[in-house]
């Protein structure tokens, strides 16, 4: 049975992915263009290969349903068919910029439309098998709680540098979320930092909930990205190694460098910046935060090993879980 819904997924991502290529892309002022006629118009043109990035991704989607169903590879193709939910939706601005014609001559073709639906059907399908592997105890809600009361403590006035009047500021906010996601593992990270931190952030600062999609439940839910790297650095010896070090300082590095991309492309889409404009200014206040929470993570990093060694992450087994079967 298994393997049939592996062939019947695998099939129709292939029919997916030449129909994508083949079939009407984008349709500007009522004319049908295919994605061969926009992605391969102009390779100067950093839009470009956004556009290509939705191919690359459902090709790699096609390519792990060969692999085992393991929690990994569940990770990795719920966040491509996430991702490609949300670039396809943006496929019209996209398009726009790569054809130099204004976004409100261009509508997005009705089979990227379809194709949008399905990944978004498909997210659905694999956090199934993610979330039945992430039920919440006492113990990670409270610990949870407490960090994310901290991250808005840390990103208060007092202790952040404003840079400028339209949002942005140097903090230690980040430091919280990713302690979460080391503690509880990328899934219970992403809920924490961008769900819930993200949407109480996003009332604080008062911005408008326009920006929640990207600036925070992207922004600092993909901050959990670290929680994929946390058998290595909560390693089995519960010591301080080089291998360690290595993998912390890159899950760190690779979750700030995602929340730059989401803040990136808010920038593009809801105040007109172009890419590299966009890009620079974020890289202002993200680059030294993301420097100050990388040194605070090394120095916490003996203790925080210390801890998730005497207090494991996930609790006892006396702690009582909750499901979505509990009413109560």
């Amino acid at each position: 049975m298994e393997k049939t819904k592996k062939a019947i997924i695998s099939l129709g991502l292939i029919v997916l992915f030449m129909g994508l290529f083949f079939g009407p892309f984008i349709s500007i002022n009522n004319v049908q263009y295919r994605a061969i006629e926009v992605v391969f118009a102009d390779f100067s043109n950093v839009f470009t290969y956004i556009l290509l990035l939705v191919f690359v991704l459902l090709l790699t989607a096609i390519i792990l349903q060969f692999f085992d169903k393991n929690k990994y590879v569940c990770y990795t193709l719920f966040i491509i068919f996430l991702a490609l939910a949300v670039l396809l939706f943006f496929t019209p601005y996209f398009s726009s910029q790569v054809l130099g014609v204004s976004n409100k001559d261009v509508s997005m073709g009705a089979y990227s439309f379809v194709v949008a639906l399905i990944c978004i059907v498909l997210t659905c399908y694999y956090s199934q098998f993610i979330f039945i592997n992430n039920q919440f105890t006492i113990s990670d809600i409270v610990e949870i709680a407490m960090l994310v009361a901290l991250s808005i403590i840390l990103d208060l006035p007092v202790f952040k540098i404003k840079i400028s009047a339209n949002g942005g500021s140097i903090s230690l906010a980040m430091l919280p979320i990713f302690i979460i996601a080391l503690r509880k593992g990328f899934i219970r990270g992403f809920i924490s930092g961008g769900i819930i931190y993200g949407l109480l952030d996003c009332m604080i600062d008062g911005y408008g909930i326009v920006t929640y999609p990207l600036d925070y439940l992207l922004g600092f839910g993909l901050l959990a990205i670290i929680g994929l790297f946390r058998k290595w650095i909560f390693n089995k010896d519960k010591k301080v190694t080089a291998l360690g070090i290595i993998f912390l300082i890159v899950g760190i590095l690779v979750g700030c460098a995602c929340r730059t991309m989401a803040s990136t492309l808010s920038g593009i889409f809801l105040y007109g910046l172009n890419f590299i404009d966009s890009l620079i200014y974020q890289l202002i206040y993200i680059g030294p935060s993301a420097g100050i929470v990388l040194v605070a993570m090394l120095v916490l990093y003996k203790p925080l090993l210390n801890i998730n060694a005497r207090y494991p992450s996930g609790g006892s087994s006396r702690t009582k879980s909750i499901t979505p079967s509990d009413n109560s």
